[in-house]
């Protein structure tokens, strides 16, 4: 049983051509810092905008798409059952997302339960990063 990271996508991509693992394409801060320190001991899975909540280890092309508050609502039929499959064997479970990613995931709540026992990072980009 793996701990799970649930970490939102970034406006910064790396732009290759052709596909690249979420967690690759992603270039954002906290990508970098999860390239460097990601263990054996943790499940990444990215909240994107473009295609919901997926492992960190799927295949994607560049892409620009933003998440706001209708997008995660668009966005909840996929994310609900990538969520149970996440979180089925999860001891523990870190959110690290801005307030629309996190609304799709506590969305799920009553079909997902063990979302509300997930710690979320609390504070702005920064203090989220410590």
């Amino acid at each position: 049983m793996n701990r799970c990271l649930l970490i939102a996508c970034s406006a910064r991509k790396r732009p290759d051509t052709g596909l690249l693992r979420a967690v690759e394409r992603y270039d954002g801060p906290w990508y970098r810092v999860l390239r460097g320190a990601a263990g054996d001991d943790m499940d990444v899975w990215v909240i994107s905008a473009e295609y919901g909540l997926i492992p960190g280890d799927t295949p994607i092309p560049d892409y620009d798409r933003t998440m706001d508050m209708r997008r995660a609502q668009q966005l909840l039929p996929q994310i609900q059952p990538a969520l149970a499959r996440a979180l089925a064997d999860a001891p523990e479970t870190f959110i690290c997302a801005g307030r629309p990613y996190v609304y799709a995931l506590t969305q799920c709540r009553s079909s997902v339960p063990a979302i509300g026992n997930a710690t979320v990072a609390p504070g702005g980009i920064g203090t989220k990063m410590m």
